[in-house]
């Protein structure tokens, strides 16, 4: 069984929207506020392109 590739994409940038969400979680607990914003701007940008991506996905 093989996956969509616009499927395999919206995983890809859900998993990275998660990942930026544990980076901006530590950089602020660590005092990085500019690391942190741009890690949350980051995971904000992965989410939508998923929803995005799966959303196409489904209307093929």
């Amino acid at each position: 069984m093989t996956l969509h590739p616009k499927r395999v994409r919206s995983y890809l940038c859900g998993a990275l929207a998660g990942a930026f969400t544990v980076v901006a979680l530590v950089a602020r607990g660590d005092g990085s506020r500019r690391q942190a914003r741009v890690a949350a701007a980051l995971a904000t940008v992965c989410g939508a392109l998923s929803v995005a991506y799966e959303e196409a996905a489904q209307r093929e």
